[in-house]
């Protein structure tokens, strides 16, 4: 047909044989280029063909559908750019048609949306695809899947040097328009498959969208429906990495992060649970590895401006814990030190006020990850003066936490009491550590053994931490409470309470072993268990034996 028709209009057709200028696109073709004939007979004719066809594209009858996407798509590929004149109505087409249920349309659709980002100009699809994404991010997944794929394609096939001047329009609208923050897993593959169709692009054009695209790729990563999203984005990090020369995935967040960090505080006072920004700042951190000590003079104020008791509850729950899981994770000491600068912050501006008792189980389960949050700090963070200077000035907050009504806040609260015990064990004045263990006691009678029994080593490192030169005559009384409550708490049910409270006595003991003697020689015929009453009347006679060898030291 193609011959035929080039026999029967010779004359027609000899300027465009003889004066042919090479279009860019035909460099990049690689099938078998159609006859000239067949391509001036199809291009004259195509806008009459094309509305039917767009109407059968979208048939009830699933056959006639096929059929359809898989004629126009020749039509396309003989067309060639004059498809540029319909591709308005091409468009709408390809949009309704990238929504089918069958695969068969939806394949073919993609691959005539492939031609066409070859063909035609991009700033002409650009520009009709952005009005359209402005329009469908509010609508419903299957609308926004089903532009992303024709977007998708168009980048696939378009010629690079063609598509760099309107990649910065196309990842600002996606940032825009917050389709990035998607949690239907079909609309993040389809993301995903667009950020590689991006990436696949030289060097060159795609250094300038290099930002956006990484926090776009983080935003994805916030929200992955499953393992799958999970491990596709990691590739993608690697592969924008590598695109961009660079030596580890972790520069990525060298060279962009500080950019990214500095758009999301100028955001940051408006976020909420649901912000997009803000799955993008827990992303950042999370995946910064070691580039993190280049986020954390930004990073930590925002953190501590979200964390404001006037936040949003379920956005301060995900920050604490965000930061608990970093300072968890082995840290280097250029991130530590960057962590001691704001720690004075972090623990008055953050952590403190959230620790204030509020009725509610959304503010119990708040105070439980910022006291948490103070654990995990004190794992790795806190050292010495650091550590003493914050239990000062943030004692009676944290005492308070030990009368939580949740589990969980008390077992930690108590754990971070003891841990500042003994780390700064020697440091603390006589007066202030008796204002401490009433509440010690007082959790050996908690509703959960593991707080008792974390209670009982506390009052062990409360013991220790009494010096040497600590007045039993004077502290009599502070020491005669303490004993007869923890011998009670000897005789419980529970064996494994007896056995650490028998551990502290022992500790204990040697403040005034004569006086624990004479106590435990009042109740030995009480206790259920006389095996450790005699153990300890043991321990009690040789440290009086000491005690009776060294002059003054006897009561």
């Amino acid at each position: 047909a193609g011959m035929l028709y080039e026999e029967e209009n010779e004359a027609d057709l000899k300027d465009k044989r003889e004066y042919h200028v090479t279009k860019p696109f035909e460099s990049f073709i690689t099938h078998n280029r159609p006859r000239l004939g067949c391509r001036v007979l199809v291009q004259q004719n195509f806008s009459k063909i094309l509305p039917a066809l767009i109407h059968d594209i979208t048939d009830w009858c699933v056959d006639t559908r096929i059929k359809a996407a898989n004629l126009l798509y020749h039509l396309v590929l003989y067309c060639e750019d004059h498809i540029t004149m319909s591709m308005e109505l091409l468009s709408n087409g390809l949009y309704s048609a990238s929504q089918d249920d069958e695969k068969q349309v939806v394949y073919q659709v993609s691959r005539v949306a492939e031609l066409v980002g070859k063909f035609v100009e991009p700033s002409v699809y650009c520009k009709l695809i952005t009005k359209r994404l402005e329009l469908v991010y509010n609508s419903t997944s299957k609308q926004i899947h089903g532009t992303l794929l024709i977007l998708t394609s168009y980048i696939k096939g378009a010629i690079p040097q063609q598509i760099k001047d309107e990649l910065t329009n196309i990842t600002t609208i996606i940032e825009k328009t917050d389709i990035c923050s998607s949690v239907d897993n079909a609309c993040q593959m389809q993301l995903l498959a667009l950020f590689d169709a991006i990436i696949s692009k030289e060097v060159d054009e795609i250094s300038c969208v290099g930002c956006s695209l990484f926090k776009m790729i983080l935003s994805v990563i916030a929200l992955a429906c499953n393992n799958q999203v999970k491990t596709e984005v990691e590739n993608q990090i690697i592969n924008l990495s590598k695109t961009l020369h660079l030596e580890s995935r972790f520069e990525l967040f060298k060279i962009y992060g500080d950019r990214i960090m500095e758009s999301l505080v100028k955001s940051s006072a408006e976020w909420s649970s649901q912000s997009s920004d803000c799955y993008t700042y827990v992303s950042l951190l999370s995946q910064a590895g070691p580039s993190l000590f280049y986020l954390l003079d930004k990073a930590i104020p925002i953190f501590i401006q979200c964390c404001d008791v006037t936040k949003d509850a379920e956005m301060r729950q995900r920050f604490f814990t965000l930061m608990a899981q970093l300072v968890l994770n082995p840290l280097t000491e250029d991130v530590v030190k960057k962590f001691q600068v704001h720690i004075d912050s972090i623990i008055k501006d953050a952590i403190l006020p959230n620790c204030i008792w509020k009725a509610g189980r959304v503010a119990a389960a708040v105070r439980s990850v910022a006291m948490s949050f103070l654990w995990a700090l004190l794992q790795s963070v806190l050292r010495g003066n650091e550590l003493k200077k914050a239990f000062n000035e943030s004692q009676m907050q944290i005492i308070s936490c030990l009368d939580d009504h949740n589990e969980t806040t008390r077992l930690v609260t108590i754990k971070v009491l003891l841990k500042i015990l003994r780390v700064s064990k020697g440091e603390f004045v006589v007066p202030q550590l008796h204002a401490i263990y009433p509440e010690f006691l007082k959790r050996l009678d908690d509703a959960s053994d593991s707080v008792r029994i974390v209670a009982s080593k506390a009052i062990s490192a409360y013991f220790e931490c009494l010096p040497e030169d600590y007045d039993r005559h004077l502290f009599k009384y502070h020491l005669e409470y303490l004993y007869k409550t923890l011998l009670i708490h000897m005789d419980d049910r529970n064996e494994i309470i007896q056995k650490a409270i028998l551990g502290c006595l022992k500790i204990g003991a040697c403040k005034h072993p004569l006086l624990l003697k004479q106590l435990v020689d009042d109740v030995v015929l009480k206790h259920r268990t006389k095996q450790y009453c005699e153990e300890l009347l043991h321990h009690c006679e040789e440290l009086n034996k000491t005690f009776s060898n060294e002059p003054n030291n006897m009561a």
